[in-house]
């Protein structure tokens, strides 16, 4: 369970929960979100979102400001009919695709990397998998770069709330050997 309140993952501070694994190369990483707050009275608890996200750490974006995050995030958000919410957040810009699910959001959240392309998944039972809206989505600026994958709250606002994980998974493929046909 991840909680907070005033907290934000759009590019201002303070960020919200966020526990990480880093990891190199290719995998693919999955969750489950049996809970979100407001999911059993089906209503909207400020501007609660949960999920996955990748995230290129802080101390690899070179710049000479604020360093920007640089995240895609797959999440749930069930303010304003949205559900399920795939987020390509780099330098500044933050691109957002929904399914309009709301509180029949997909529960089942997967982010894989292959190379520099990045797929955001979601499934109803875990098995089978639809690519959201957006994804896949080229990200040369993580070329092979280390990046953080897990689990992520927020609230974007002074409401408190939380997010219910289970069963992650995070699953490290191996390299392809482009000398085979």
């Amino acid at each position: 369970k991840l909680e907070s309140k005033a907290t934000n993952w759009d590019g201002n501070t303070p960020y919200g929960p966020y526990i990480y694994k880093e990891v190199k190369g290719d995998f693919i990483a999955e969750v489950m979100v049996p809970d979100v707050s407001g999911l059993a009275a089906k209503k909207v608890a400020g501007n609660n979102e949960v999920g996955l996200m990748l995230r290129l750490p802080s101390d690899s974006i070179a710049t000479s400001r604020r360093p920007q995050q640089q995240v895609i995030q797959n999440g749930i958000f069930p303010a304003w009919n949205v559900g399920n919410l795939f987020t390509n957040f780099q330098n500044g810009r933050r691109e957002q695709n929904n399914i309009q699910s709301s509180w029949n959001y997909n529960k089942y959240l997967q982010i894989q990397r292959e190379g520099n392309t990045v797929y955001v998944r979601t499934s109803k039972n875990g098995i089978d998998w639809i690519d959201m809206p957006g994804s896949p989505v080229l990200r040369n600026d993580l070329n092979g770069k280390a990046v953080q994958i897990g689990l992520y709250q927020s609230t974007y606002g002074p409401a408190q709330a939380y997010g219910i994980f289970s069963n992650f998974k995070l699953i490290q493929l191996k390299e392809k050997n482009n000398d085979q046909q």
